[in-house]
């Protein structure tokens, strides 16, 4: 992303992103949360010269672990808005010992002075309990508070009261400094109880209420802030100019009449405590008429790009992918659009981003990830041809905070033609994103031409494993990368397989050696093509019988009335289905998953395409599926609140025949639609062996394990399952 450079500075925290309150008692160190210590900070304050560059995401990860429900932080790669890290080593950097002792949806603001943050959070545990009506009647009346003039040092936590005794909860806290009335507006969700009913056993629905506070220890008393006489949570706020913008979740359940429902809703007003804002837009984030976006979402949370006239909404896709990003440049228009290119850090859920200084951007690395902070970079020597551009490296040898040494990536600045026009030599500045110093590239131009010293293929084991009439693109490292000389592929068998410019094809079974030349140095890798992809754990084509199977696992077995033709096997959305054999992911750490599926236009509600796992009681109990809504794989050891989830964002096109493939490795998960990638998500840490430690009974493909949902109308054929992960080239080798 290319920015325009304009300086924003973080006086103006308050009023472009949301910040928080602060807790009494001794600073709780990092060292004495486990995390590395912090070095003192020379000047903690943030004054009106400094700029931002960089951003820190403070969120939780859910309830389906035991510590998920804390303070987790991430911070961007360096001062991209869309990708991120975890810090801490994704451990949490803030743990509750009070209340609840679980804290959820944490947000963070800077005060106006630019010299204090408040981390405020819900005083919640669910993992355990699960009991989300009763946290709604008798839950917590409190919000929890920490505060920190550094992001690193956070004082001792404290419990506040917020919300009267008629209140049956107090959800998803936020703050927003009122200029005009000189205090923090902090506001959340709660259902009120009548007074007649002090036991909260009658039914009521969530509004936003709101108090006021000058030290996040003293509160005023609560007014309601919405109440539309239905559910809404989870509002958060951002300025510009002169408007408020508000943007807050519709909670009634989703139905024809109600399309809008489980979505976001944004409105404006000129004050901010104001109960009559005016309505821009709803169903922000819905998936519909072919645009990309989320199956449902809450949690939102909108900052404003450091350097450039564009804003960032994160919302929740719970029970799904987690945080999914949007993009806008206009908040007045309503309209905003998945982002490209994002990464977040692992399982974030209901959080906060805030924008940092470089100082702060290296302190919190120091502090809790000090592995990643470059102190020290080698400088960088290259040689070229007179009149040729200098290739640079991608990346830097360097010393890291914690006294380890690595590489890393650097941009380095444009190189002017005339520097290398003629003999001599010149330097090369870049830089690296988290270093406190720049790289530095000293460049030799010599007039003869540059001989080769190395060349190596770049494959991890020196082999290369194909099938009937797949391919595989190779590539050759040269040493120096700009050497003299043209490289040469050959193939020492070519009925095995052929090469051209490093593109593998595989024509029969067999054994070949590829070789990459350049002058006197070579390098070759084997190549074995066999008839089927290797690691083929089974196989079910569906056409005919509707059975076949390899390596002797059991048949699959048609059920209710599921027909097989002749081009596949057809399911009729009522109790059709396949049962596949049981265990078939015992041992599995790695895994691709792929089918042919036609879904008719007809296809209605939630459904799985196919399900490999177990049911207990009605519900999932461990599992891998797919669905063709959002078009999303989830895999789980537990329910869906421990999926770990890819998706393409958008619904799958009915009426045509489509390929989906999935793969896993190294907590790496990847989707593909017709051979090509559409979607990506890391930290993915379920082996598909772990689900039932290998037994599992449940495996369909048409039918869900959870019985309140659908079964697949349409068709499919063509089921495979692979003990690995398949790369691009044999992923598309399956169309």
């Amino acid at each position: 992303m290319k920015h325009t450079r304009r300086q924003r500075t973080a006086a103006l925290a308050a009023g472009l992103a949301l910040l928080l309150p602060t807790a009494a008692g001794g600073p709780a160190t990092a060292a004495e949360r486990g995390a590395p210590p912090a070095p003192e900070p020379a000047a903690a304050t943030t004054t009106a010269d400094e700029e931002y560059a960089g951003y820190l995401f403070s969120y939780f990860v859910g309830e389906g672990t035991a510590d998920g429900e804390q303070v987790y932080f991430g911070l961007s790669a360096g001062d991209d808005p869309l990708n991120y890290r975890d810090l801490n080593d994704g451990e949490p950097v803030l743990t509750s010992t009070m209340g609840d002792e679980g804290v959820r949806d944490p947000f963070i603001i800077r005060a106006p002075e630019g010299d204090k943050f408040y981390q405020i959070a819900t005083d919640l545990k669910v993992h355990g309990s699960w009991d989300w009506d009763g946290f709604q009647r008798h839950g917590s009346r409190s919000i929890m508070v920490w505060e920190s003039t550094d992001l690193v040092n956070w004082t001792d936590q404290r419990l506040v009261e917020v919300a009267p005794e008629s209140a049956g909860n107090v959800w998803a806290p936020e703050a927003f400094y009122d200029e005009e009335l000189g205090e923090y507006v902090v506001f959340w969700a709660s259902k009120l109880y009548d007074e007649d009913d002090p036991e909260h056993a009658g039914a009521q629905h969530n509004r936003m209420m709101y108090a006021t506070t000058s030290d996040f220890v003293e509160f005023s008393e609560p007014q309601v802030w919405i109440d539309p006489g239905y559910s809404v949570i989870d509002s958060t706020v951002i300025r510009e100019g002169d408007k408020y913008y508000r943007f807050t979740k519709d909670e009634r359940n989703n139905t024809s009449t109600t399309p809008c429902s489980k979505f976001i809703t944004a409105e404006v007003s000129t004050q901010l405590r104001s109960t009559d804002y005016d309505f821009i837009a709803d169903c922000i984030g819905k998936a519909a008429d072919g645009k990309e976006g989320i199956a449902q979402g809450e949690g939102p949370l909108v900052f404003k790009d450091n350097h450039d006239e564009r804003w960032y909404m994160f919302i929740d896709e719970f029970g799904g992918r987690g945080y999914v990003p949007f993009v806008s440049d206009d908040l007045d228009s309503g309209e905003w659009t998945v982002a490209e290119d994002y990464t977040m850090p692992s399982h974030p859920r209901h959080g906060t981003v805030l924008p940092v200084t470089r100082a702060e951007y290296e302190r919190l690395l120091a502090a809790y990830q000090p592995d990643a902070l470059a102190t020290e970079l080698e400088p960088v020597a290259v040689t070229t041809r007179k009149k040729h551009a200098p290739l640079l490296p991608q990346t830097v040898e360097a010393t890291f905070a914690d006294g380890s040494t690595g590489t890393a990536p650097v941009e380095w600045d444009e190189i002017d033609e005339a520097d290398y026009a003629r003999s001599g030599e010149f330097e090369v500045r870049g830089v690296v994103a988290d270093a406190s110093e720049p790289a530095l590239a000293r460049v030799t131009v010599q007039n003869r031409p540059i001989a080769a010293t190395g060349i190596e293929i770049q494959d991890d084991d020196g082999a290369l494993a194909l099938w009937r009439e797949s391919s595989a693109e190779l590539s050759a490292a040269v040493e120096p990368a700009n050497a003299s000389g043209r490289l040469v592929w050959t193939s020492s068998d070519e009925t095995v397989a052929t090469v051209e410019d490093g593109l593998v094809s595989a024509v029969e079974p067999g054994t070949t050696t590829i070789t990459a030349r350049i002058g006197r140095h070579h390098s070759r890798v084997e190549v074995t093509v066999t008839e089927q992809p290797p690691g083929l754990r089974a196989h079910y084509p569906l056409t005919g019988d509707g059975r076949s199977a390899v390596d002797g696992v059991d048949d699959a077995v048609l059920a209710g009335g599921a027909v097989a033709r002749a081009d596949g096997v057809e399911l009729d959305g009522v109790d059709d289905h396949v049962a596949l054999p049981a265990d078939l992911m015992a041992g599995l750490e790695d895994i691709t998953v792929s089918l042919e599926v036609k879904i008719d236009p007809g296809q209605q509600g939630a459904y799985f395409i196919y399900g490999l796992g177990n049911s207990r009681d009605g519900a999932g109990d461990g599992y891998l599926f797919t669905t063709g809504n959002a078009y999303r794989t989830s895999i789980s050891t537990g329910n869906w609140s421990g999926e770990r989830t890819v998706s393409a964002g958008a619904d799958l096109e009915r009426g045509s025949w489509k390929t989906l493939t999935y793969t896993l490795a190294d907590e790496t998960a990847v989707l593909y639609l017709d051979g090509v990638e559409v979607g990506r998500a890391d930290g993915v840490d379920v082996d598909p062996g772990a689900i039932g430690d290998g037994k599992t009974s449940a495996n369909y493909i048409g039918r869900s394990l959870y019985d309140a949902d659908r079964h697949l109308w349409g068709e499919v054929r063509d089921f495979r399952i692979y003990d690995r992960a398949l790369g691009a080239e044999e992923v598309a080798g399956l169309q």
